[in-house]
């Protein structure tokens, strides 16, 4: 049975090999596109303003106003038109996929632990 140690850096050695992916490579490219461009940081701080402005309305216990939730529309509208945001965003899903493809495997690792562990012998103590 690993220890917690040996379990980690499995873990380490994971996350270096998920950094040589074609789709992590993107991300990163994305990324490096997106701080290049002022309009794409604004756009999406805009986007990000708006929706924390609609959500400390709707904490309160009120609903949101046409204006913001048309302020929100029109600053996700603007920021769905940048190339470089687009192709964050886009990168940035591709990559959540395969994480989330890495943790749905963990997660049957544990459950076929789990069965194993459950037809396995009982022990007497």
């Amino acid at each position: 049975m690993p220890d917690l140690s040996e379990i980690l850096k499995q873990a380490k050695d994971l996350g270096s090999q998920l950094k040589e992916t074609s789709e992590y490579q993107k991300l990163q490219q994305a990324e490096e596109k997106l701080e290049d461009d002022p309009q794409a940081q604004l756009l999406m701080q805009s986007v990000q303003q708006a929706q924390q402005k609609i959500q400390n309305v709707q904490q309160s216990g009120m609903q949101p106003t046409e204006e913001q939730v048309e302020k929100l529309n029109e600053a996700s509208q603007d920021m769905n038109e940048n190339a470089a945001v687009m192709e964050f965003l886009q990168a940035k899903e591709e990559f959540e996929d395969i994480l989330r493809s890495v943790n749905q495997s963990i997660g049957e690792g544990l459950q076929e632990a789990d069965e194993e562990d459950q037809d396995g012998p009982e022990l007497v103590r």
